[in-house]
């Protein structure tokens, strides 16, 4: 029986059985205007997601998450077109195919997101199959999730892609822990795979977690601190890295964030990426490194800080502004957005993205980081049940 059908028959069997049933509905739409025509592009996705968590005994669960995607995407005036139809969903040593129909502008693709097996006793927790693995405290950038990232312009930032796993934590004290993991890449092939081990240890308001991790052909000595001072919330992020083939290079992200009253908050972030360039001329060429290709680095700069904020405009209306300031070539990108709880489980999203900054005469002649990112105008409808 191919690995499709078996995953399809879970997901089934699973359905069928006496399980908790949650999930969301979500409609997305985005409008671009390309910054050398001015013209406008349009993406609109729209999601659906039901997860099933089972008990199977006082120390076990199943858990078991579909999606299904369809994506209208007419792309034909911005940049590189991407192909949805070679959409992958990161570390998996075997996967659907994703792609039930497709034409010039519309996809229909599904996804098995979460399919795993959880076990707890004794302070041992047991992850096996496809779940959920991400790491780091920093907001804005995160040096050590190196597995499923998101990028800083990614609008939807609920659910993170699941990945092909084993994963065991260990609580060693009320202050500490032990987690160690493997991860399954394509076809269970080991130059495709990775691994990973964290020891976090909690004393009075610091949380120290160093980290090492082994992921293609590459190795990653990680720290991750966080700390209460003055009030705040502070985080320090740090990632180094020494590939097999290319450079080494050391990520890092230092911050904090404070509640000025019970409706406003703020916070900042300075993030120093010793893989990328001072000249923006270097930025496309980045592209070939280990960094970004293997590692999910998306930023091409070197130094940058994050400033933002949020205001509760009642209990149910929320508006955020955040800046993301290259630093040496003095572009900004700018994201704001209005959240609405306009009924029980509906939310409605509006929000703006834009780039500042020297722009270049087309794509590949870049003057700055951020200054050829095109005006972006989106919308989210959201339902959970």
């Amino acid at each position: 029986m191919k690995i499709n059908n078996i995953f399809f028959c879970l997901f089934v069997l699973t359905k069928l059985s006496y399980a908790e049933t949650m999930g969301f509905v979500k409609l997305n739409s985005e409008v671009y205007q390309n910054p050398y025509s001015q013209k406008y592009s349009e993406n609109i996705f729209q999601i659906n997601r039901v997860s099933h968590i089972q008990s199977i005994s006082d120390n076990s669960t199943w858990e078991v998450s579909y999606e299904l995607l369809q994506i209208y995407s007419d792309q034909s005036q911005i940049g590189p077109i991407i192909d949805y139809s070679l959409i992958e969903w990161g570390y998996r040593a075997y996967d659907l195919n994703g792609n039930f129909y497709r034409d010039e502008k519309y996809f229909l693709v599904h996804n098995l997101d979460r399919l795993s097996y959880s076990y707890t006793k004794n302070g041992f927790n047991i992850i096996l199959g496809r779940q959920q693995i991400s790491f780091g405290s920093a907001r804005g950038t995160n040096p050590i999730d190196i597995f499923t990232p998101f990028s800083f312009n990614v609008i939807d930032t609920e659910v993170r892609p699941g990945v092909d796993a084993i994963r065991v934590r260990k609580e060693l004290s009320n202050s500490s822990q032990f987690d160690v993991g493997i991860i399954f890449g394509d076809e269970l092939i080991e130059k495709n795979s990775a691994a990973f081990v964290i020891w976090k240890n909690y004393q009075s308001n610091l949380e120290f977690a160093p980290m090492f991790a082994v992921f293609k052909q590459a190795h990653l000595y990680g720290l991750d601190l966080t700390f209460n001072l003055w009030q705040a919330n502070w985080w320090w992020e740090n990632a180094y890295v020494t590939p097999r083939i290319g450079q080494e290079y050391l990520r890092s992200s230092f911050g904090g964030q404070y509640q000025v009253s019970s409706s406003t908050s703020g916070f900042f972030e300075y993030h120093f990426n010793g893989v990328g360039s001072t000249s923006p001329s270097e930025y496309l060429s980045l592209s070939n490194e280990f960094a970004y290709q293997e590692a999910n680095v998306f930023l091409a700069g070197r130094q940058y800080l994050d400033i933002g904020g949020g205001y509760q405009l009642s209990p149910l209306t929320s508006i955020q502004l955040a800046v993301k300031l290259n630093i040496e070539d003095h572009s900004n990108f700018i994201l704001g957005a209005f959240e609405n709880n306009f009924s029980n489980n509906y939310y409605f999203n509006l929000g703006a993205m834009a780039g500042v900054g020297q722009r270049g005469e087309s794509f590949t002649d870049r003057k700055s980081e951020f200054g050829d990112f095109p005006l972006s105008l989106f919308t989210r409808l959201r339902y959970y049940f």
